[in-house]
């Protein structure tokens, strides 16, 4: 016969182990590289740098997930404008807008959800810049006011885009 408990023993003094080696501070508590964090780019040079980066994040188009371009949502389905390529195949997803067929399954590479994506990661870069600035006294960065001026203004395109093709949208109340 052969004896079960003499193999459980073992393996759960050993998931025991484990399992107490998995919790030790000095795993979960650390700062990843290459980071940003508010602290280490609280200088007016930096928060330059970021109020440029919160420009170019609605600023850097792409074929699949347009910020600049919506001629997708408007024109294409409007049937004002046709895609044009070498086929129904080229930029398939821009054919499904133009027939109006919106429920073929596209494994992933509907321009929606990488447009949403898109408008939120801007609206991230506009926030984190928010909040570097917001820490920089008013004495070391006088532009201060017309930044945070512009950056607001960059986040409320971004959310008036999202509320214009998706009509209900989250807010997060606490932006800086």
């Amino acid at each position: 016969m052969y004896n079960y408990n003499s193999k459980k023993f073992p393996l759960l003094t050993y998931l025991a182990a484990l399992f107490l080696a998995s919790c030790s501070s000095d795993f979960l508590e650390y700062e990843p590289r290459g980071v940003l964090s508010s602290e280490n780019v609280a200088t007016p040079d930096n928060a330059e740098a970021l109020v440029i980066a919160a420009y170019a994040g609605i600023g850097n188009d792409e074929m699949i997930g347009p910020l600049t371009s919506l001629w997708v949502y408007g024109s294409v389905r409007s049937d004002d404008a046709y895609k044009g390529g070498g086929g129904r195949s080229d930029v398939g997803v821009v054919d499904t807008y133009e027939q109006y067929n919106l429920t073929i399954p596209d494994q992933g590479t509907d321009m929606a959800p990488r447009t949403w994506t898109n408008h939120y990661k801007a609206i991230s870069r506009a926030n984190f810049a928010l909040s570097v600035i917001n820490s920089i006294p008013d004495a070391d960065y006088p532009n201060k006011t017309i930044r945070q001026a512009e950056l607001r203004f960059l986040r409320a395109h971004s959310h008036f885009m999202l509320k214009l093709l998706f009509k209900k949208i989250p807010i997060n109340n606490r932006r800086p």
